[in-house]
Protein backbone atom coordinates (compact mmCIF):
# COMPACT_ATOMS: atom_id res chain seq x y z
CA UNK A 1 0.00 0.00 0.00
CA UNK A 2 3.10 2.26 1.07
CA UNK A 3 4.16 2.15 -2.66
CA UNK A 4 1.19 2.60 -4.12
CA UNK A 5 0.50 6.02 -2.48
CA UNK A 6 4.13 7.28 -2.71
CA UNK A 7 3.43 6.43 -6.62
CA UNK A 8 0.57 8.78 -6.52
CA UNK A 9 2.40 11.55 -4.12
CA UNK A 10 -0.22 11.21 -1.57
CA UNK A 11 2.48 10.26 1.26
CA UNK A 12 4.31 13.51 3.31
CA UNK A 13 7.83 13.56 1.78
CA UNK A 14 7.74 11.42 -0.93
CA UNK A 15 6.96 13.29 -4.64
CA UNK A 16 4.99 11.49 -7.41
CA UNK A 17 5.46 12.03 -10.75
CA UNK A 18 4.36 15.83 -10.41
CA UNK A 19 7.87 16.72 -8.10
CA UNK A 20 7.16 17.83 -4.59
CA UNK A 21 3.82 16.78 -3.59
CA UNK A 22 1.94 19.29 -1.96
CA UNK A 23 3.10 18.06 1.96
CA UNK A 24 6.88 18.81 0.78
CA UNK A 25 5.28 22.62 0.31
CA UNK A 26 3.26 22.88 2.71
CA UNK A 27 6.09 21.97 5.23
CA UNK A 28 8.62 24.16 4.00
CA UNK A 29 5.82 27.39 3.53
CA UNK A 30 5.68 26.54 7.35
CA UNK A 31 9.48 26.31 8.03
CA UNK A 32 9.76 29.74 6.11
CA UNK A 33 6.80 31.31 8.15
CA UNK A 34 8.89 30.42 11.20
CA UNK A 35 12.13 32.08 9.68
CA UNK A 36 13.95 28.65 9.47
CA UNK A 37 15.13 29.38 5.95
CA UNK A 38 17.93 26.67 5.41
CA UNK A 39 15.34 23.88 6.59
CA UNK A 40 12.90 25.05 4.39
CA UNK A 41 15.81 25.28 1.35
CA UNK A 42 16.81 21.58 2.24
CA UNK A 43 13.27 20.64 2.12
CA UNK A 44 12.56 22.22 -1.33
CA UNK A 45 15.70 20.46 -2.46
CA UNK A 46 14.25 17.06 -2.01
CA UNK A 47 12.31 16.31 -5.09
CA UNK A 48 11.72 19.62 -6.77
CA UNK A 49 9.49 20.04 -9.73
CA UNK A 50 9.87 20.57 -13.14
CA UNK A 51 9.49 24.40 -14.30
CA UNK A 52 5.88 24.55 -15.94
CA UNK A 53 4.10 21.71 -13.53
CA UNK A 54 1.59 22.48 -11.35
CA UNK A 55 3.58 23.21 -8.44
CA UNK A 56 6.88 24.83 -9.66
CA UNK A 57 5.38 28.66 -9.17
CA UNK A 58 4.84 27.84 -5.29
CA UNK A 59 8.13 26.44 -5.32
CA UNK A 60 9.81 28.95 -6.69
CA UNK A 61 8.39 31.31 -4.35
CA UNK A 62 8.90 29.79 -1.33
CA UNK A 63 12.82 29.09 -2.44
CA UNK A 64 13.05 32.76 -3.38
CA UNK A 65 11.95 33.67 0.23
CA UNK A 66 14.16 30.86 1.93
CA UNK A 67 17.41 32.18 -0.33
CA UNK A 68 16.62 35.73 1.30
CA UNK A 69 16.33 34.69 4.85
CA UNK A 70 19.18 32.72 4.69
CA UNK A 71 21.18 35.52 3.40
CA UNK A 72 21.74 34.16 0.55
CA UNK A 73 22.26 37.37 -1.84
CA UNK A 74 24.04 36.37 -4.59
CA UNK A 75 22.48 32.55 -5.01
CA UNK A 76 19.35 34.61 -4.95
CA UNK A 77 20.29 36.99 -7.53
CA UNK A 78 20.87 34.38 -9.55
CA UNK A 79 17.94 32.55 -9.25
CA UNK A 80 16.01 35.34 -10.05
CA UNK A 81 17.68 35.44 -13.60
CA UNK A 82 17.22 31.89 -14.26
CA UNK A 83 13.43 31.86 -13.89
CA UNK A 84 12.56 31.06 -17.49
CA UNK A 85 10.10 32.95 -19.78
CA UNK A 86 7.53 29.89 -19.63
CA UNK A 87 6.63 31.33 -15.79
CA UNK A 88 4.06 33.65 -15.64
CA UNK A 89 5.69 37.59 -15.75
CA UNK A 90 4.05 38.05 -12.31
CA UNK A 91 6.25 35.65 -10.55
CA UNK A 92 9.57 36.73 -12.79
CA UNK A 93 8.96 40.60 -11.78
CA UNK A 94 8.27 39.25 -7.86
CA UNK A 95 11.26 36.82 -7.61
CA UNK A 96 13.55 39.89 -9.16
CA UNK A 97 12.05 42.38 -6.41
CA UNK A 98 13.06 40.04 -3.81
CA UNK A 99 16.50 39.60 -5.21
CA UNK A 100 16.87 43.68 -5.44
CA UNK A 101 15.87 44.05 -1.47
CA UNK A 102 17.92 41.50 -0.25
CA UNK A 103 20.72 43.28 -2.38
CA UNK A 104 19.73 46.59 -0.75
CA UNK A 105 19.54 44.84 2.80
CA UNK A 106 22.92 43.62 2.44
CA UNK A 107 24.35 46.75 1.82
CA UNK A 108 24.70 46.83 -2.15
CA UNK A 109 22.16 49.47 -2.99
CA UNK A 110 24.22 50.37 -6.26
CA UNK A 111 23.28 46.54 -7.29
CA UNK A 112 19.68 46.63 -6.21
CA UNK A 113 19.17 49.89 -8.26
CA UNK A 114 20.49 49.09 -11.74
CA UNK A 115 18.13 45.68 -10.80
CA UNK A 116 15.01 47.91 -9.99
CA UNK A 117 15.74 49.99 -13.35
CA UNK A 118 15.98 47.11 -15.26
CA UNK A 119 12.30 45.97 -14.01
CA UNK A 120 10.91 49.71 -14.84
CA UNK A 121 12.85 49.99 -17.99
CA UNK A 122 10.61 46.50 -18.93
CA UNK A 123 7.26 47.10 -17.47
CA UNK A 124 6.73 50.84 -16.88
CA UNK A 125 3.15 50.26 -16.72
CA UNK A 126 3.21 47.21 -13.99
CA UNK A 127 0.93 47.49 -10.55
CA UNK A 128 4.35 46.80 -9.16
CA UNK A 129 6.10 50.35 -10.48
CA UNK A 130 5.40 52.40 -7.49
CA UNK A 131 7.36 49.90 -4.98
CA UNK A 132 10.26 49.55 -7.59
CA UNK A 133 10.68 53.08 -7.50
CA UNK A 134 10.34 53.17 -3.65
CA UNK A 135 13.34 51.24 -3.68
CA UNK A 136 15.34 53.21 -6.40
CA UNK A 137 14.96 56.46 -4.54
CA UNK A 138 15.81 54.52 -1.12
CA UNK A 139 19.23 52.74 -2.87
CA UNK A 140 20.35 55.94 -4.19
CA UNK A 141 19.98 57.35 -0.31
CA UNK A 142 21.71 54.30 0.76
CA UNK A 143 24.89 55.38 -1.88
CA UNK A 144 24.57 59.28 -0.51
CA UNK A 145 23.46 60.12 -3.46
CA UNK A 146 20.77 62.63 -2.58
CA UNK A 147 20.02 65.08 -5.52
CA UNK A 148 19.16 61.31 -7.42
CA UNK A 149 17.25 60.00 -4.59
CA UNK A 150 14.78 63.53 -4.81
CA UNK A 151 14.80 62.87 -8.20
CA UNK A 152 13.34 59.20 -7.82
CA UNK A 153 11.17 60.36 -5.41
CA UNK A 154 9.46 62.97 -7.32
CA UNK A 155 9.18 60.12 -10.15
CA UNK A 156 7.76 57.57 -7.70
CA UNK A 157 5.12 60.53 -6.14
CA UNK A 158 4.12 61.39 -9.72
CA UNK A 159 2.96 57.25 -10.43
CA UNK A 160 0.99 57.14 -7.06
CA UNK A 161 -0.66 59.82 -7.44
CA UNK A 162 1.07 63.21 -6.36
CA UNK A 163 -0.05 62.77 -3.10
CA UNK A 164 1.24 62.96 0.65
CA UNK A 165 1.59 59.09 1.56
CA UNK A 166 -0.88 56.94 4.09
CA UNK A 167 2.39 55.99 5.99
CA UNK A 168 3.96 58.31 8.52
CA UNK A 169 6.85 56.38 8.10
CA UNK A 170 7.46 57.01 4.76
CA UNK A 171 6.00 60.85 4.83
CA UNK A 172 9.37 60.78 7.65
CA UNK A 173 12.22 59.05 5.27
CA UNK A 174 10.84 60.81 1.93
CA UNK A 175 11.25 64.40 3.98
CA UNK A 176 14.40 63.32 4.87
CA UNK A 177 15.24 62.75 1.85
CA UNK A 178 14.16 65.89 0.32
CA UNK A 179 15.97 67.82 3.12
CA UNK A 180 19.44 66.11 2.47
CA UNK A 181 18.64 67.41 -1.07
CA UNK A 182 18.42 71.10 -0.01
CA UNK A 183 14.66 70.59 -0.73
CA UNK A 184 13.26 71.90 3.08
CA UNK A 185 10.21 73.69 1.62
CA UNK A 186 9.18 70.65 0.06
CA UNK A 187 10.37 68.54 3.05
CA UNK A 188 8.46 70.52 5.49
CA UNK A 189 5.45 70.42 3.19
CA UNK A 190 5.15 66.77 3.17
CA UNK A 191 5.64 66.17 6.78
CA UNK A 192 2.51 68.74 7.58
CA UNK A 193 2.28 71.05 10.62
CA UNK A 194 1.42 67.47 12.85
CA UNK A 195 3.47 64.38 12.52
CA UNK A 196 2.40 61.63 13.22
CA UNK A 197 6.03 59.45 13.16
CA UNK A 198 7.95 60.00 16.14
CA UNK A 199 10.92 60.46 13.86
CA UNK A 200 8.81 63.00 12.09
CA UNK A 201 8.53 66.03 15.38
CA UNK A 202 12.34 66.49 15.56
CA UNK A 203 12.84 66.26 11.83
CA UNK A 204 10.32 69.18 11.56
CA UNK A 205 11.94 71.07 14.18
CA UNK A 206 15.09 70.84 12.35
CA UNK A 207 13.51 71.99 9.10
CA UNK A 208 12.10 74.94 10.43
CA UNK A 209 15.75 76.02 11.79
CA UNK A 210 17.27 75.22 8.27
CA UNK A 211 14.53 77.19 7.00
CA UNK A 212 15.71 80.75 9.42
CA UNK A 213 12.42 80.04 11.39
CA UNK A 214 14.34 79.77 14.74
CA UNK A 215 11.51 81.34 16.83
CA UNK A 216 9.15 78.62 15.56
CA UNK A 217 10.99 75.91 15.65
CA UNK A 218 12.49 76.83 19.27
CA UNK A 219 8.80 77.10 20.56
CA UNK A 220 8.07 73.84 18.96
CA UNK A 221 11.54 71.96 20.34
CA UNK A 222 9.67 73.67 23.93
CA UNK A 223 6.69 71.93 23.29
CA UNK A 224 8.03 68.47 22.33
CA UNK A 225 10.12 68.74 25.44
CA UNK A 226 7.72 69.61 28.04
CA UNK A 227 4.99 67.16 26.28
CA UNK A 228 3.41 64.60 28.90
CA UNK A 229 3.78 61.01 27.58
CA UNK A 230 6.69 61.95 25.41
CA UNK A 231 9.21 59.05 24.49
CA UNK A 232 12.01 60.75 23.77
CA UNK A 233 12.27 63.76 26.60
CA UNK A 234 16.28 63.29 26.57
CA UNK A 235 16.33 64.23 22.90
CA UNK A 236 13.86 66.69 22.73
CA UNK A 237 15.97 68.30 25.24
CA UNK A 238 19.28 68.26 23.59
CA UNK A 239 17.17 70.08 20.57
CA UNK A 240 15.77 72.38 22.60
CA UNK A 241 19.38 73.08 23.98
CA UNK A 242 20.87 73.55 20.04
CA UNK A 243 18.46 76.55 19.21
CA UNK A 244 18.65 77.77 23.00
CA UNK A 245 22.02 79.47 21.83
CA UNK A 246 20.46 82.31 19.78
CA UNK A 247 16.97 81.66 20.82
CA UNK A 248 16.71 82.39 24.44
CA UNK A 249 20.79 82.53 25.82
CA UNK A 250 22.86 80.35 27.52
CA UNK A 251 20.70 80.08 31.02
CA UNK A 252 18.13 78.47 28.33
CA UNK A 253 20.83 76.54 26.84
CA UNK A 254 22.32 75.38 30.08
CA UNK A 255 19.13 74.26 31.40
CA UNK A 256 17.92 72.56 28.47
CA UNK A 257 21.08 70.62 28.57
CA UNK A 258 20.73 69.81 32.47
CA UNK A 259 17.12 68.06 31.51
CA UNK A 260 18.81 66.14 28.54
CA UNK A 261 21.17 64.41 30.95
CA UNK A 262 18.41 64.70 33.73
CA UNK A 263 15.85 62.21 31.16
CA UNK A 264 18.38 60.35 29.44
CA UNK A 265 20.37 60.84 25.98
CA UNK A 266 21.82 58.20 23.41
CA UNK A 267 26.36 58.99 23.62
CA UNK A 268 25.71 61.27 26.93
CA UNK A 269 29.74 61.90 27.03
CA UNK A 270 29.36 64.61 24.66
CA UNK A 271 26.64 65.92 25.93
CA UNK A 272 28.25 66.87 29.21
CA UNK A 273 30.89 68.25 27.62
CA UNK A 274 28.59 70.68 25.76
CA UNK A 275 26.99 71.30 29.26
CA UNK A 276 30.78 72.17 30.94
CA UNK A 277 31.31 74.03 27.92
CA UNK A 278 27.89 75.88 28.27
CA UNK A 279 28.67 76.41 32.13
CA UNK A 280 32.11 78.06 31.51
CA UNK A 281 30.50 80.01 28.79
CA UNK A 282 27.74 81.48 31.05
CA UNK A 283 30.09 81.58 33.79
CA UNK A 284 32.67 83.95 32.01
CA UNK A 285 29.91 85.91 31.19
CA UNK A 286 28.28 86.69 34.30
CA UNK A 287 31.47 86.78 36.15
CA UNK A 288 31.90 89.90 33.55
CA UNK A 289 28.68 91.66 33.88
CA UNK A 290 28.78 90.79 38.09
CA UNK A 291 32.47 92.66 37.99
CA UNK A 292 33.68 89.04 40.29
CA UNK A 293 37.12 89.63 40.89
CA UNK A 294 39.34 87.13 39.13
CA UNK A 295 40.93 84.40 41.63
CA UNK A 296 38.30 85.51 44.53
CA UNK A 297 36.59 82.09 44.49
CA UNK A 298 34.90 82.86 47.70
CA UNK A 299 33.14 85.80 45.97
CA UNK A 300 32.29 83.55 42.86
CA UNK A 301 30.67 80.66 45.77
CA UNK A 302 28.85 83.39 47.18
CA UNK A 303 26.99 85.31 44.35
CA UNK A 304 26.30 81.48 43.11
CA UNK A 305 24.68 80.90 46.37
CA UNK A 306 22.63 84.48 45.73
CA UNK A 307 21.74 83.59 42.16
CA UNK A 308 20.69 80.21 42.34
CA UNK A 309 19.55 78.27 39.40
CA UNK A 310 21.52 77.80 36.06
CA UNK A 311 23.09 80.82 36.29
CA UNK A 312 24.03 80.03 40.52
CA UNK A 313 25.25 76.63 38.95
CA UNK A 314 27.15 78.10 35.96
CA UNK A 315 29.56 80.04 38.46
CA UNK A 316 29.42 77.07 40.84
CA UNK A 317 31.31 75.26 37.40
CA UNK A 318 33.11 77.83 36.63
CA UNK A 319 35.24 77.25 39.81
CA UNK A 320 34.74 73.64 40.14
CA UNK A 321 37.18 73.51 37.20
CA UNK A 322 38.92 76.88 37.42
CA UNK A 323 38.76 77.78 40.97
CA UNK A 324 42.54 78.69 42.88
CA UNK A 325 42.60 75.96 45.41
CA UNK A 326 42.06 73.00 45.78
CA UNK A 327 39.83 73.61 48.67
CA UNK A 328 37.69 76.03 46.78
CA UNK A 329 37.45 73.36 43.67
CA UNK A 330 36.19 70.60 46.52
CA UNK A 331 33.91 73.15 47.75
CA UNK A 332 32.14 74.17 44.44
CA UNK A 333 32.23 70.62 43.00
CA UNK A 334 30.02 70.00 46.35
CA UNK A 335 27.49 72.63 46.07
CA UNK A 336 27.08 72.27 42.26
CA UNK A 337 26.33 68.96 43.11
CA UNK A 338 23.88 69.84 46.01
CA UNK A 339 22.48 72.47 43.90
CA UNK A 340 21.60 70.04 41.02
CA UNK A 341 19.90 67.56 43.42
CA UNK A 342 17.43 70.06 44.79
CA UNK A 343 16.38 70.92 41.64
CA UNK A 344 15.79 67.37 40.59
CA UNK A 345 18.92 66.65 38.54
CA UNK A 346 20.62 63.87 40.49
CA UNK A 347 21.01 61.95 37.31
CA UNK A 348 22.76 65.03 35.62
CA UNK A 349 25.10 65.58 38.50
CA UNK A 350 26.47 62.03 38.49
CA UNK A 351 26.52 62.54 34.67
CA UNK A 352 28.67 65.70 34.77
CA UNK A 353 31.81 64.23 37.20
CA UNK A 354 31.22 60.96 36.10
CA UNK A 355 31.57 61.66 32.39
CA UNK A 356 32.99 65.08 32.39
CA UNK A 357 36.77 64.96 30.98
CA UNK A 358 38.36 67.03 33.68
CA UNK A 359 37.35 64.19 36.40
CA UNK A 360 39.06 60.59 34.85
CA UNK A 361 35.50 58.79 35.65
CA UNK A 362 35.66 60.66 39.29
CA UNK A 363 39.10 59.67 40.18
CA UNK A 364 39.66 63.41 40.59
CA UNK A 365 37.46 64.15 42.92
CA UNK A 366 37.98 64.41 46.67
CA UNK A 367 36.22 61.62 48.96
CA UNK A 368 33.62 64.04 49.97
CA UNK A 369 32.32 64.50 46.62
CA UNK A 370 31.88 60.89 45.78
CA UNK A 371 30.19 59.87 49.12
CA UNK A 372 27.65 62.86 48.30
CA UNK A 373 27.27 61.53 44.83
CA UNK A 374 26.49 57.81 45.95
CA UNK A 375 24.23 58.96 48.43
CA UNK A 376 21.76 61.36 45.96
CA UNK A 377 21.93 58.42 43.65
CA UNK A 378 20.56 55.57 45.78
CA UNK A 379 17.80 58.32 46.95
CA UNK A 380 17.23 58.41 43.03
CA UNK A 381 16.99 54.93 43.14
CA UNK A 382 19.88 54.80 40.71
CA UNK A 383 21.47 52.00 42.54
CA UNK A 384 23.98 50.99 39.82
CA UNK A 385 24.97 54.79 39.48
CA UNK A 386 25.73 54.76 43.53
CA UNK A 387 27.32 51.91 44.21
CA UNK A 388 29.74 53.16 41.01
CA UNK A 389 30.14 56.35 43.12
CA UNK A 390 30.67 54.41 46.65
CA UNK A 391 32.86 51.99 45.11
CA UNK A 392 35.15 54.25 44.56
CA UNK A 393 35.64 55.93 47.95
CA UNK A 394 38.38 54.20 49.96
CA UNK A 395 39.05 56.03 53.13
CA UNK A 396 36.02 57.55 54.45
CA UNK A 397 36.49 61.45 54.96
CA UNK A 398 35.80 62.19 58.69
CA UNK A 399 32.56 64.09 58.17
CA UNK A 400 31.58 60.76 57.20
CA UNK A 401 29.89 57.89 60.28
CA UNK A 402 31.66 54.70 58.84
CA UNK A 403 29.43 52.04 59.91
CA UNK A 404 26.26 53.14 58.69
CA UNK A 405 28.27 53.98 55.79
CA UNK A 406 29.60 50.59 54.94
CA UNK A 407 26.26 48.99 56.04
CA UNK A 408 24.69 51.19 53.28
CA UNK A 409 27.39 50.01 50.45
CA UNK A 410 27.35 46.38 51.92
CA UNK A 411 23.35 45.81 50.88
CA UNK A 412 23.81 47.54 47.33
CA UNK A 413 26.76 45.09 46.80
CA UNK A 414 24.82 42.18 47.85
CA UNK A 415 21.18 43.60 45.57
CA UNK A 416 23.37 44.21 42.92
CA UNK A 417 25.00 40.43 42.83
CA UNK A 418 28.46 41.60 44.35
CA UNK A 419 27.96 38.95 47.35
CA UNK A 420 31.87 38.63 48.07
CA UNK A 421 32.38 42.73 48.20
CA UNK A 422 28.85 43.03 50.94
CA UNK A 423 30.71 40.45 53.35
CA UNK A 424 33.90 42.56 53.01
CA UNK A 425 31.80 45.57 54.23
CA UNK A 426 30.05 43.46 56.69
CA UNK A 427 33.28 42.05 57.65
CA UNK A 428 34.36 45.75 58.37
CA UNK A 429 31.48 46.23 61.08
CA UNK A 430 32.79 42.95 62.49
CA UNK A 431 35.86 43.75 63.01
CA UNK A 432 34.10 47.02 66.21
CA UNK A 433 31.60 44.59 67.49
CA UNK A 434 30.43 47.47 69.38
CA UNK A 435 28.40 48.59 66.54
CA UNK A 436 26.02 45.77 66.84
CA UNK A 437 25.17 46.50 70.58
CA UNK A 438 22.35 49.10 68.95
CA UNK A 439 19.10 47.21 68.37
CA UNK A 440 18.14 49.32 65.45
CA UNK A 441 21.82 49.26 63.33
CA UNK A 442 21.99 45.27 64.31
CA UNK A 443 18.26 44.86 62.52
CA UNK A 444 19.79 46.58 59.44
CA UNK A 445 22.83 44.51 59.65
CA UNK A 446 21.10 41.36 59.11
CA UNK A 447 18.86 42.41 56.72
CA UNK A 448 21.92 42.16 54.43
CA UNK A 449 22.64 38.46 55.84
CA UNK A 450 19.14 37.73 55.21
CA UNK A 451 19.23 39.40 51.36
CA UNK A 452 22.24 36.84 51.04
CA UNK A 453 20.04 33.99 52.42
CA UNK A 454 17.35 34.90 49.53
CA UNK A 455 20.24 34.88 46.96
CA UNK A 456 21.03 31.51 48.09
CA UNK A 457 24.73 32.52 49.40
CA UNK A 458 24.14 30.41 52.40
CA UNK A 459 27.97 29.68 53.41
CA UNK A 460 28.78 33.73 53.13
CA UNK A 461 25.30 34.59 55.36
CA UNK A 462 26.52 31.75 57.78
CA UNK A 463 29.96 33.80 57.93
CA UNK A 464 27.74 36.77 58.91
CA UNK A 465 25.58 35.04 60.89
CA UNK A 466 28.27 33.97 63.15
CA UNK A 467 29.94 36.86 63.54
CA UNK A 468 26.95 38.34 64.67
CA UNK A 469 26.39 35.97 67.15
CA UNK A 470 29.93 36.20 68.85
CA UNK A 471 29.10 40.29 69.07
CA UNK A 472 25.94 39.81 71.19
CA UNK A 473 25.23 38.68 74.35
CA UNK A 474 21.55 39.06 74.66
CA UNK A 475 19.49 35.49 75.13
CA UNK A 476 16.79 36.29 72.93
CA UNK A 477 19.13 37.87 69.96
CA UNK A 478 21.48 34.72 70.10
CA UNK A 479 18.69 32.28 69.58
CA UNK A 480 17.43 33.63 66.59
CA UNK A 481 20.93 33.72 65.62
CA UNK A 482 21.52 29.84 66.25
CA UNK A 483 18.25 29.23 64.09
CA UNK A 484 19.34 31.53 61.15
CA UNK A 485 22.45 29.86 61.40
CA UNK A 486 20.49 26.42 61.03
CA UNK A 487 18.92 27.98 57.86
CA UNK A 488 21.98 28.30 55.75
CA UNK A 489 23.44 24.91 57.08
CA UNK A 490 20.03 23.30 55.83
CA UNK A 491 20.68 25.26 52.40
CA UNK A 492 24.49 23.94 52.47
CA UNK A 493 22.55 20.61 52.47
CA UNK A 494 24.77 20.04 56.00
CA UNK A 495 21.52 18.72 57.69
CA UNK A 496 23.34 17.22 60.94
CA UNK A 497 24.91 20.35 61.55
CA UNK A 498 21.66 22.45 60.59
CA UNK A 499 19.69 20.02 63.37
CA UNK A 500 22.19 20.89 66.11
CA UNK A 501 21.59 24.48 65.83
CA UNK A 502 18.41 24.39 65.49
CA UNK A 503 18.32 22.59 68.69
CA UNK A 504 20.32 24.72 70.58
CA UNK A 505 17.92 27.49 69.23
CA UNK A 506 15.21 25.74 70.36
CA UNK A 507 16.91 24.73 74.15
CA UNK A 508 18.36 28.30 74.57
CA UNK A 509 16.85 29.99 77.48
CA UNK A 510 14.20 30.52 78.10
CA UNK A 511 13.37 27.25 75.77
CA UNK A 512 10.33 24.60 76.29
CA UNK A 513 8.55 22.39 74.12
CA UNK A 514 5.72 24.61 74.85
CA UNK A 515 7.65 28.05 73.54
CA UNK A 516 6.79 29.24 70.12
CA UNK A 517 10.23 29.55 68.85
CA UNK A 518 11.38 26.65 70.64
CA UNK A 519 8.33 24.28 68.61
CA UNK A 520 9.78 25.93 65.12
CA UNK A 521 12.70 25.29 66.10
CA UNK A 522 12.49 21.92 66.86
CA UNK A 523 10.38 21.10 64.02
CA UNK A 524 13.38 22.30 61.57
CA UNK A 525 15.69 20.19 63.65
CA UNK A 526 13.39 17.46 63.14
CA UNK A 527 13.03 17.92 59.24
CA UNK A 528 16.93 18.25 58.87
CA UNK A 529 17.29 15.02 60.96
CA UNK A 530 14.93 13.36 58.74
CA UNK A 531 17.16 14.41 55.67
CA UNK A 532 20.38 13.48 57.41
CA UNK A 533 18.23 9.80 57.44
CA UNK A 534 18.10 10.14 61.17
CA UNK A 535 14.80 8.98 60.79
CA UNK A 536 14.51 7.23 64.79
CA UNK A 537 15.64 10.77 65.77
CA UNK A 538 13.33 12.71 63.41
CA UNK A 539 10.32 10.73 65.09
CA UNK A 540 11.25 11.30 68.39
CA UNK A 541 11.15 15.04 68.01
CA UNK A 542 7.71 15.20 65.91
CA UNK A 543 6.15 13.10 68.66
CA UNK A 544 7.00 15.13 71.29
CA UNK A 545 5.93 18.30 69.43
CA UNK A 546 2.33 16.23 69.18
CA UNK A 547 -0.57 18.23 71.35
CA UNK A 548 1.70 21.76 71.27
CA UNK A 549 0.25 23.21 68.53
CA UNK A 550 -2.90 23.52 66.95
CA UNK A 551 -4.61 20.83 65.42
CA UNK A 552 -3.88 21.66 61.96
CA UNK A 553 -0.23 21.26 63.04
CA UNK A 554 -0.51 18.52 64.63
CA UNK A 555 -1.92 16.92 61.31
CA UNK A 556 0.54 18.19 59.29
CA UNK A 557 3.12 16.63 62.25
CA UNK A 558 1.38 13.59 62.02
CA UNK A 559 1.54 13.12 57.99
CA UNK A 560 5.38 13.65 58.40
CA UNK A 561 5.76 10.65 60.79
CA UNK A 562 3.98 8.18 58.20
CA UNK A 563 5.88 9.61 55.43
CA UNK A 564 8.65 8.75 57.66
CA UNK A 565 7.53 5.59 58.60
CA UNK A 566 7.33 4.64 55.31
CA UNK A 567 10.51 5.44 54.17
CA UNK A 568 11.82 3.29 57.07
CA UNK A 569 10.11 0.03 56.05
CA UNK A 570 11.31 0.64 52.18
CA UNK A 571 14.78 0.95 53.79
CA UNK A 572 14.25 -2.12 55.69
CA UNK A 573 13.05 -4.54 52.59
CA UNK A 574 16.38 -3.08 50.51
CA UNK A 575 18.41 -6.23 50.02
Amino acid sequence: MAVTLAAMGLLPGLGGPGGASAADLDTAASQVASGLGSLALETLAEEPPEPGEAAWERWARLRAQALRQKGAVEELGRFAESVPESASAELRRWVRLQAAEAELEAGSPAQARRRLARLVAAHPGAPEAPQWLRQIYRAYAAEGRWQDAATALRRHREVEGGGPPEESSVATEQARILMRAGEEEDALALLGEEPRHPEGRPLRIRLLASLDRTGEAYEEAQAWAEESGNPQPGRAWRLVADLAGEQEGLDARVAALERALQEGVPQPAAVVERTWEAYLQLGELLGSEEELPAGEDAAWIERADELGGPQGRALLAHVALLGGSAEARTDARLRLARELEEAGLDGTASLLYRKGPAFEGGEALSPLVRVHLGRIAQAGERLEDALYWMDRVEELPEEVKAAPWWLTRARLRVRLGRYAAGAEDLERILDEPGRLSDSQFRQQFLQVAFDLQQAERYATALEVFRGVYEAVEKDKARRELLYWMGECRAGLGEHREAANLFLRSAAHRPGSVADRWGRTARFQAARSLAKARRTEEARRLFRDLLGTGTASQDRAIQRRMNRLMGEAVEDSERP
